[in-house]
């Protein structure tokens, strides 16, 4: 399937509700993508399938509330501080 990931169905299995913390693995592809970084560059900073980045993306974008990268640097760093 090639469908752009903001149009693919809401994967009903393995979701937090939205608004859930982050893992730290997460947090990490989420401020690596807010920093503009595609997701092949991604996977190879974190060792990671670029295709395990998306979709690892996608379920944060739902987690967060939110639809794309760019609003990703928006975002309070959860579980930081």
């Amino acid at each position: 399937m090639n469908a752009p990931l903001d149009v693919l169905p809401m994967p009903a299995r393995g979701l937090r509700r939205p608004g859930g913390p982050l893992g730290l693995l997460d947090l990490q592809i989420a401020e690596l993508a807010g920093r503009g970084l595609p997701n092949g560059r991604i996977g190879k900073e974190i060792g990671l399938p670029s295709r395990t980045v998306a979709t690892r993306l996608y379920r944060i974008y739902f987690e967060l509330g939110v639809t794309s990268r760019t609003q990703l640097p928006d975002l309070p760093r959860q579980g930081r501080g």
